[in-house]
């Protein structure tokens, strides 16, 4: 939803006074960028959850603190590349491999039981 009516979504809201039809347009691909870790987001809170019901406190630091170096290099290259929209597109990116780090740590050390359930919850999480 967010990816197909962000241009909408972001004249509905922001459109007016000293916001411009170019800020909208801007601000609209920046949400496009955003909504495509949107998902991972959510699987992520939810691993992130498991783990720490699970009590592994230092692997969600760790997964965490390398996620936000792998954003940091990637803010720092797609920057150069593709301007505001690379900025967007690389939080998304550091959100995807975070999920996948964790979603591997977490099924390696026992702590995820099925992961069909967790991709249940998961989309139940982002649908609610």
């Amino acid at each position: 939803m967010f990816f197909y009516f962000s241009p909408q979504i972001v004249k509905l809201l922001f459109y007016r006074g000293e916001f411009t039809l170019n800020g909208v347009n801007m601000t609209a691909n920046s949400l496009i960028a955003y909504s495509f870790g949107l998902f991972f987001f959510v699987i992520k809170e939810v691993l992130n959850k498991a783990a720490l019901a699970a009590k592994k406190t230092k692997i969600t630091f760790k997964i965490a603190i390398i996620s936000l170096f792998i954003n940091l290099i990637f803010n720092i290259v797609f920057s150069k590349y593709y301007g505001y929209v690379g900025i967007a597109a690389s939080t998304s990116l550091s959100i995807l491999i975070n999920t996948i780090i964790l979603l591997y740590i977490l099924d390696k050390q026992k702590v995820l039981s099925n992961i069909k359930d967790l991709i249940f919850v998961s989309l139940m999480y982002f649908f609610h």
